[in-house]
């Protein structure tokens, strides 16, 4: 697979993720955020919590899970960015991090499954 349809099959990652999200009654407040070298793939708001959506796609499972690879690196870009969406939404009562994990099962079929709150970010002591 090459860069660009690696680049075009996460896009279509995030576009099916916010159609997900958006069925559940989540409003998609921004897509691609960028905080310097920190990128977050979907920010959304859930009642008066906002949330900060890591997508991952997987077209099999030989290397783990989608979930699965949510590796230290990320995680800690998450918890980096998370100190700046506080600053970005100080009016919200709760920030937290999410994972939606899509599986391509066949050319037609996707299993997609949403982990809310999947940790808590480091040194992290509001709310």
């Amino acid at each position: 697979m090459t860069g660009s349809d690696r680049l075009s099959l996460g896009h279509w990652g995030e576009d099916l993720a916010a159609c997900f999200l958006k069925g559940l009654g989540c409003e998609i407040l921004e897509r691609n955020l960028r905080f310097g070298p920190l990128e977050v793939d979907l920010v959304i708001r859930e009642g008066k919590t906002i949330a900060m959506v890591e997508v991952r796609l997987r077209s099999d499972h030989s290397h783990g899970r989608p979930e699965e690879t949510v590796g230290f690196r990320k995680r800690r870009t998450l918890d980096r960015a998370w100190r700046e969406i506080a600053k970005r939404y100080p009016e919200v009562s709760w920030i937290r991090i999410d994972i939606l994990a899509i599986s391509r099962l066949g050319k037609r079929q996707v299993q997609i499954r949403h982990f809310p709150n999947a940790w808590k970010p480091l040194g992290t002591q509001i709310f």
